[in-house]
């Protein structure tokens, strides 16, 4: 299983579980600092710095089989990146969506028709 996590509070235990159970997990931070942290501290298989210039890139590349799983607390373009690479059957857990919360006018996910191609659910919860 292949899973794409955050850096944050939550993404990190999330991504910390999913290593535990066993999945490749890619984690996303702003920062070399935190990268280094989910990477070196985490355990995490990869991370990505969502600031570098060739991020898009590098999240090509880091999925090149896709993502089975996209535990999402950011929303945005982050969520759009995962849905343009979701695999076949994949699932995206919605937490949160941390970088539209103080936008005036609410970007939605313009790849949500990956869900349909690829066969994959989205569904969110709140603890």
């Amino acid at each position: 299983m292949r899973g794409w996590m955050a850096a944050g509070a939550t993404g990190s235990i999330a991504g910390q579980i999913a290593k535990i159970k066993g999945a490749t997990v890619i984690g996303i931070a702003g920062s070399k600092e935190k990268c280094d942290w989910i990477k070196n501290e985490l355990g995490f298989d990869i991370a990505l710095n969502y600031r570098d210039p060739d991020f898009a890139q590098q999240f090509a590349k880091a999925t090149p089989n896709y993502i089975d799983v996209y535990f999402d607390n950011v929303g945005g373009e982050i969520l759009d990146l995962c849905l343009s690479r979701i695999a076949k059957n994949g699932r995206i857990i919605l937490c949160g969506a941390i970088s539209q919360y103080n936008e005036k006018v609410v970007k939605g996910p313009s790849m949500y028709t990956a869900l349909i191609a690829q066969r994959a659910k989205m569904e969110g919860f709140i603890v």
